[in-house]
């Protein structure tokens, strides 16, 4: 998973929110939460497999074949693709988990709301992937429910 974090728009747009929220963040911080921090790489392992996982056949019959499904399938010969998803779909939980632990880490160094912020984007992927890719599948009250729900009810 070396390169599909890095392709994935979560690091840049993270980082730019964090030198918006006008805290200041130390450079003691940004190793905690900044682009090469293990936070914001976790983050982005979990915005590029949720993506990759629910766009994977649209994409596939469109004849694009970058995915992180592609890829496992390829490193792994005899893996179906059912295989495939299952295992990335426990890539996911194990980097939400250390997402937690990760946050925890940087709580004492690092603006909270900063931290927050990329925390918030790993939960807000799980839940926009939940189903299917909310942009280009959801019609746009199914979207407008989901971003509510994201923001006014509470995940069990």
């Amino acid at each position: 998973m070396k390169v599909g974090p890095i392709t994935a728009w979560s690091t840049t747009c993270i980082t730019s929110t964090i030198f918006l929220m006008g805290e200041y963040v130390s450079d003691e911080a940004l190793k905690s939460i900044g682009p090469s921090s293990n936070l914001l790489n976790l983050v982005s392992v979990v915005c590029r497999l949720s993506n990759d996982i629910v766009t994977f056949e649209r994409e596939a019959s469109h004849g694009e074949m970058a995915s992180a499904i592609g890829c496992y399938m390829r490193d792994h010969p005899n893996c179906t693709q059912e295989q495939a998803v299952a295992q990335l779909k426990d890539m996911i939980e194990s980097s939400n988990h250390e997402i937690e632990r990760e946050w925890f880490k940087c709580q004492e160094v690092a603006p909270d709301c900063c931290s927050r912020a990329a925390v918030h984007v790993a939960r807000f992927m799980s839940l926009l992937y939940g189903r299917e890719d909310g942009f280009s599948n959801a019609p746009d009250s199914d979207f407008e429910t989901l971003v509510k729900d994201f923001y006014y009810k509470s995940l069990p």
